[in-house]
């Protein structure tokens, strides 16, 4: 096997790893949102790109996507700062814990931690994904019920 065929199976390996990683951490960031304490805080938009190709989730919290740059699956994610005063430091910071610890190389056996990238948090992201749920079948909207006792 030549050094080339090493790489691209090296990549492919890598890519696989960083997709299963960014479904852990969507399932988790879904099952936590059930814990916090208004219907808009636990409402979120799923995204799937051309040929299923990428896929966002946007909500108030947080956004976070997988998509492939020049042959290698990144995942990106900007937590919103302006939602700790109103969910306090621990729920604050069980989301990005999430994503660390789904991509850290003892749970994917994988190196994948050059494949995050953290961005600033753009509300106007999540207000947009809200409108196309309502006209683009690629965007579905949905709330998670909350585990709180009423």
């Amino acid at each position: 096997m030549n050094t080339s065929n090493k790489q691209d199976q090296s990549v492919k390996i890598a890519n696989e790893a960083v997709e299963k990683a960014y479904h852990a951490v969507i399932k988790q960031v879904k099952d936590l949102l059930a814990n916090f304490p208004t219907e808009p805080l636990r409402t979120y938009v799923e995204r799937t790109g051309t040929n299923n190709n990428s896929h966002s989730f946007y909500s108030p919290l947080v956004y976070i996507s997988v998509a492939e740059y020049y042959g290698k699956r990144m995942i990106s994610f900007a937590k919103n700062p302006r939602v700790k005063p109103h969910i306090g430091p621990y729920l604050d910071s069980l989301i990005p814990r999430i994503i660390y610890k789904l991509t850290s190389v003892e749970v994917t056996k994988h190196s994948i931690e050059d494949r995050l990238e953290e961005y600033t948090y753009h509300y106007s992201k999540y207000d947009d994904a809200l409108k196309h749920s309502e006209t683009l079948d690629n965007y579905k909207k949905d709330t998670v019920h909350s585990n709180q006792a009423a």
